[in-house]
């Protein structure tokens, strides 16, 4: 069933031609959910419960660089006694948000996930990027296009190509020089070479 296999995607391989079809299915699972609770387990897991109107799901976020993964979890999940800052910059910013899509960045192994998020003078979207990609994976969560917070910062003298710093313009990474299975063209061109 497609409930089964939402759960089952935090067990299996996490590729990009995987995450297009767990993307779906986790929008239709989350799509107009609230965000209830959320709590970071550990230092590159964050869960969110999510409100869906019918049930409270569990979306598992984690950017571990030996498994990578997204998916939906059954079981409670610890929450330490004092939120670390990356959690409490979150339960800020998407406490009670509406879950608006779920949804992968072009081909890469980057999940974007939209909030509409209200309070009592204002209402705005922002969105949490889930990079799934081995020892680069990271959360980031962006309004308007800057980055609010990041679970793994970097700093202006790390070398590294993008600036993850509050404020900053956030740029997805640079895209791999791969062929997209939905760009006919360009997999007959590289069939014929």
């Amino acid at each position: 069933s497609k409930r089964k296999n939402v759960q089952d995607g935090v067990d299996m391989p996490q590729d990009a031609f995987t995450l297009r079809y767990l993307c779906e299915e986790l929008s239709s699972v989350f799509t107009g959910g609230k965000v209830n609770r959320i709590v970071e387990p550990s230092g590159d897991e964050v869960v969110l419960t999510v409100y869906t109107g019918k049930r409270t799901e569990k979306l598992l976020l984690c950017v571990n660089p030996a498994s990578p993964r997204i998916g939906i979890i059954s079981q409670e999940k610890d929450s330490p006694l004092t939120a670390p800052n990356f959690c409490m910059l979150l339960r800020k910013h998407l406490q009670n948000a509406e879950i608006l899509s779920v949804s992968q960045c072009g081909f890469e192994r980057i999940i974007q996930i939209d909030f509409l998020c209200t309070s009592d003078f204002s209402q705005s979207e922002r969105t949490l990027y889930c990079e799934l990609m081995g020892k680069y994976s990271n959360l980031i969560l962006t309004e308007k296009g800057r980055i609010l917070g990041a679970l793994k910062s970097t700093s202006l003298t790390d070398d590294y190509h993008r600036i993850l710093l509050p404020s900053a313009p956030y740029a997805l990474p640079a895209p791999q020089e791969k062929i997209s299975h939905l760009d006919g063209a360009g997999m007959r061109s590289a069939l014929q070479s």
